[in-house]
């Protein structure tokens, strides 16, 4: 329910997961039925977003003009957000190596606040520049590699991992994970057990490695059931 509870960052990253989705079902298509594949994608998302606002009692549609606004509110607005992952990139500058530590982002922000707010700003509301802010250049590198990671194996030979229904689950899980990153940039989620648990879950269900699967379907077909059965009796 978080999609449909206002939530901005929540719209965009259900947003970037449908892009993301569609665009690697077209790649994995004949080019000639590639266009007729987004047809019923863009469709979808029109009625869900017709369908999305017809609910909507109006609070949305203020949380949404909101994006642009910098007055003092109960949670931080869009351009507050990006205030503080720009004055975040100052502490990378004086730190530019190992940064100030993990966990010391709230203590060591306000001497790089450029801005006046009554808000206390634990986190940078962007997963990565606190990350970048508190682990260096060497956390970087580190972050970098593992996202390069997960793409390849979440999103390689997909044509074998689409040829069964465990694989689609996979394709789940992985546009799962990508929409938390999108959402990442303007939220802290990896900071919030819950979600780093549940991305957790799913980044292990999509990167699972698809020759496991096929090794253990051989290996079911090279024995007879009566054969298998003899055998785990023995």
């Amino acid at each position: 329910m978080r999609r449909l509870s206002g939530s901005r960052g929540g719209f965009l990253a259900l947003l970037a997961e449908t892009v993301i989705l569609g665009a690697i079902l077209a790649r994995g298509r004949p080019r000639g039925k590639a266009l007729s594949l987004w047809a019923p994608i863009v469709l979808g998302g029109a009625a869900s977003a017709a369908l999305f606002f017809l609910i909507d009692p109006g609070q949305v549609a203020k949380r949404l003009a909101t994006v642009a606004e910098i007055s003092t509110h109960p949670e931080a607005t869009f351009a507050e957000r990006w205030l503080v992952s720009r004055d975040s990139i100052r502490i990378i500058a004086d730190h530019p190596w190992m940064g100030v530590g993990l966990g010391s982002f709230a203590v060591a922000y306000p001497r790089y606040q450029s801005f006046a707010t009554d808000l206390l700003w634990d986190h940078a509301h962007n997963d990565y520049a606190e990350a970048l802010a508190e682990t260096g250049a060497v956390g970087g590198i580190l972050i970098a590699a593992a996202l390069a990671m997960f793409s390849r194996l979440a999103f390689g030979r997909l044509g074998e991992r689409l040829a069964n229904e465990v694989g689609w689950i996979q394709l789940g899980a992985a546009a799962g994970c990508c929409g938390l990153l999108v959402h990442s940039v303007g939220d802290f989620n990896l900071h919030i057990p819950a979600n780093a648990a549940w991305f957790a879950v799913c980044a292990a269900i999509a990167t699972q490695p698809v020759a496991s699967r096929c090794s253990s379907a051989s290996t079911r077909e090279a024995w007879p059931a009566g054969e298998r059965s003899s055998r785990g009796v023995q």
